[in-house]
């Protein structure tokens, strides 16, 4: 296994479930590959698969050695997580932001608004964001939703996230700007 040296790369996080900062559920076992400008992806868990992409281009990335969302540990429950801004004139955007960032129960009819937060219900937790975009909030184990604005005032997307006893609950926050 080896570590990445193209920026491309360093995008990929906790152990391949994260990608250019976004969360991603696969369907099986995420495996990269880098051969020259090419990241190759495996999913799945077939060894002789495995075992065939590795002849053909080389050590298997290791993700596992990767800083993740959540600094690699578990400890007390908590959601950490980064306030993301992209899009705008071209070039455009694609970088942590300051902001807030909210933590509401979760809906009892389940429904997330899209941007913004949602009436008449008071947050358990307000948080304000640097410039890193980079934030932690120690939870219960529970449902909950996060809303955040960014500098500014300009609403994020609403996330509902679950955090369990003892874990650590990744999340990214995307702004989307025009």
């Amino acid at each position: 296994m080896w570590r990445p040296r193209r920026p491309e790369a360093a995008t990929i996080r906790m152990e391949g479930w994260s990608v250019n900062h976004t969360p991603v559920e696969w369907i099986g076992s995420p495996h990269y590959w880098i051969r020259g400008r090419v990241i190759v992806m495996y999913v799945g868990d077939d060894q002789a698969a495995i075992d065939l992409a590795t002849a053909a281009l080389g050590a298997e990335l290791d993700l596992a050695g990767l800083p993740n969302a959540c600094g690699g540990e578990d400890g007390p429950s908590r959601v950490e997580g980064v306030l993301w801004v992209v899009g705008g004139r071209y070039p455009g955007v694609n970088r942590p932001t300051a902001g807030t960032v909210w933590v509401y129960p979760e809906t009892t009819d389940g429904s997330v608004p899209p941007e913004g937060r949602p009436l008449g219900v008071a947050p358990i937790v307000e948080s304000s964001v640097d410039a890193t975009g980079q934030f932690v909030t120690h939870l219960p184990p529970g449902t909950y939703l996060l809303a955040a604005d960014m500098a500014g005032g300009h609403a994020c997307e609403a996330q509902v996230v679950e955090v369990r006893e003892g874990r650590c609950s990744p999340v990214t926050i995307t702004c989307s700007i025009r």
